[in-house]
């Protein structure tokens, strides 16, 4: 009896050895592959997420002249540009800086509010 515990003791020693080996392997193998499993990471969000992968991302950045769909402004980074996209076919249209897409957000897409919004401020004539 006391053998096959010593048994079973010595294989979870060699299991846990193994296994300690193999995570050093695998965190090894991430901290040099960080920027290709970042791209990686990034394409398969944006296709599950868009149906679109990253180089049509910066096909569309490009097109775009690295500017936002609607104020013009610069896209820096991820961090400041958005897919905007058609919520009900999923449709990708453009991509925005973060607050032209808020407020598509607030309109609720709707062009009819937009164009109230235009004709309010067109009526104070105090706009760049």
């Amino acid at each position: 009896m006391r053998d096959k515990a010593k048994q079973k003791v010595s294989r979870r020693r060699c299991y846990l050895a193994k296994r300690k080996e193999e995570l050093q392997r695998n965190k090894e193998w991430r901290e040099k592959h960080k920027e290709r499993r970042a791209r990686a990471n990034r394409n398969n969000r944006l296709l599950r997420t868009y149906g679109i992968t990253a180089d049509q991302v910066d096909h569309i950045r490009d097109e775009q002249d690295n500017r936002c769909a609607i104020c013009r402004e610069t896209l820096e980074g991820h961090s400041n540009c958005r897919i905007d996209h058609n919520h009900k076919t999923g449709k990708v249209r453009g991509l925005l800086c973060n607050a032209c897409n808020l407020m598509l957000g607030m309109v609720k897409e709707n062009p009819m509010i937009l164009r109230y919004a235009i004709n309010y401020l067109s009526r104070w004539g105090d706009f760049k």
